[in-house]
């Protein structure tokens, strides 16, 4: 038990206990040294370190009045050196209690940013930048932060793509203030060619919202494969590889709300093409991944998908714990009867606008399987004008030229809600025409979609 720095009288002493928060994170704060000082006597100190539940306790206290204290990593990972002091009393024979906290999100929104007036729910994204492997900041990287963002004006209603941008200082500390609370955040950092992987994340309204940030201690030139058309947050400032690789490994457990180990759930990290699945006991390890803070995604027949965020090393292993919550619907089977059309006759059409030019980029079959692409959206990414926005390991949104979004047709068929790397592979691809505008778009295309922006033709292998 801590003794006083100095000798008290041994009778008539006081008990003190009391909990530390992390008001950002809501939870008990593990691990923070806490400290009181006796106001009338300041060389009268008693100091102790909170336990997993956050929790504290010192006896043979003297009675009096106390400034009370605490320092932890959390408060330097807020960007902030100490929290006030707050006053509490011990009384001989009697046992006090006393709560220290984090100061709350909304209290360190305002001491960063300043105080927000507006009506518009904005929150404060704050964090440091520093090394994967050694820790050490990374002074002058940049974080960037994009979303997108719904605008009403004179053109209609349309998506714009809307980006901010913080350098980290001395210290490796960055501050993003005013982002958006409703919509996900896609962010990553660099220095130089070295960068993080891209994380989605949301801040709270009115609230402060932390994110360490770790790049890779490697050259992002050290890394395999090439893309013309990959974009990231940091969109057009460089180019990345379409697929990155490294010497981080990973591990962890995929399982469901009640703790049971899913097995076969798929897990993939964000901007790579490693992908493994779990063992009988929920567990998974993944190798040759890039260092840097990635997203980790897990997938599951029947389960919604989940997403983590991990801090990747070439010197450690990273373990991550990814719980599906949300059984997905899944709508009975229906079987649909009907006549098949003679074969190739989907194509027939493709083959008689591709011979005329039509406007449109048109890949055949032979041009498909000499690119040597797994996923529609890896194979579309080589396409002039179009653009792949990750949205995890397993798919992007597309758009083209001035961020449109196009209608997609599945062998004729226009998709509703278009997610072509869960509808099909690029293996199954037979054929594809892509129109950057209604004025390129057939006729009959574009009229059935609806839209100004254009359209891409997908067809299977007959």
């Amino acid at each position: 038990m801590p003794a006083p720095r100095s000798a008290g009288p041994a009778a008539a002493t006081g008990v003190l206990s009391g909990r530390v928060y992390d008001s950002v994170s809501t939870l008990p704060l593990a691990g923070a040294m806490v400290q009181f000082v006796l106001r009338d006597r300041p060389e009268m100190a008693y100091g102790a370190t909170t336990d997993y539940r956050g929790r504290f306790r010192l006896e043979e206290m003297q009675p009096g009045e106390y400034l009370a204290g605490f320092v932890h990593p959390a408060l330097d990972s807020l960007g902030i050196e100490s929290v006030p002091l707050v006053t509490t009393r011990v009384t001989a024979g009697e046992e006090s209690d006393v709560v220290l906290a984090v100061p709350s999100g909304a209290t360190l929104a305002r001491a960063h940013c300043g105080q927000y007036r507006g009506k518009d729910s904005v929150g404060v994204l704050v964090g440091y930048v520093v090394d994967a492997d050694a820790g050490t900041p990374m002074v002058g990287a940049k974080v960037v932060v994009s979303w997108a963002e719904i605008t009403i004006d004179r053109r209609g209603l349309h998506t714009d793509q809307r980006r901010a941008a913080a350098v980290a200082d001395e210290r490796g500390f960055y501050v993003h203030c005013r982002l958006p609370s409703d919509v996900e955040l896609l962010t990553d950092a660099t220095l130089a060619d070295r960068h993080s992987g891209l994380v989605e994340l949301r801040v709270p309204p009115f609230g402060l919202r932390r994110r360490n940030m770790a790049v890779d201690a490697t050259s992002a030139a050290a890394s395999s494969g090439t893309s013309a058309g990959a974009r990231t947050a940091d969109s057009g400032a460089r180019a990345r590889p379409a697929f990155e690789r490294g010497h981080a490994r990973l591990q962890g457990r995929v399982y469901d709300i009640r703790a049971r180990p899913l097995a076969g759930a798929v897990v993939g990290v964000w901007g790579t093409d490693v992908v493994g699945k779990t063992g009988e006991d929920g567990r998974f390890r993944l190798d040759s991944l890039p260092a840097g803070t990635h997203m980790v995604e897990a997938r599951s027949i029947g389960y919604a998908p989940v997403r983590e965020v991990a801090d990747l090393s070439n010197v450690r292993t990273a373990s991550v714990g990814l719980m599906l919550e949300r059984q997905s619907t899944v709508l009975a089977g229906v079987t649909v009867y009907g006549k098949r059309r003679a074969q190739w006759g989907d194509l027939e059409g493709f083959a008689r606008r591709s011979r005329r030019g039509m406007g449109g980029y048109f890949m055949s079959r032979e041009d498909i399987e000499a690119r040597r692409l797994t996923t529609v959206t890896d194979l579309l990414r080589t396409v002039p004008g179009v653009h792949v926005t990750p949205k995890g390991s397993f798919g992007g949104e597309v758009t083209l030229r001035g961020n449109c979004a196009p209608a997609v047709y599945i062998d004729g068929t226009l998709a509703a809600d278009p997610d072509v790397d869960m509808l099909m592979d690029a293996s199954d691809l037979g054929a594809v025409e892509v129109y950057q505008g209604a004025g390129q778009t057939p006729v009959e295309y574009s009229a059935r979609a609806g839209g100004t922006c254009g359209a891409i033709l997908l067809w299977s292998k007959r």
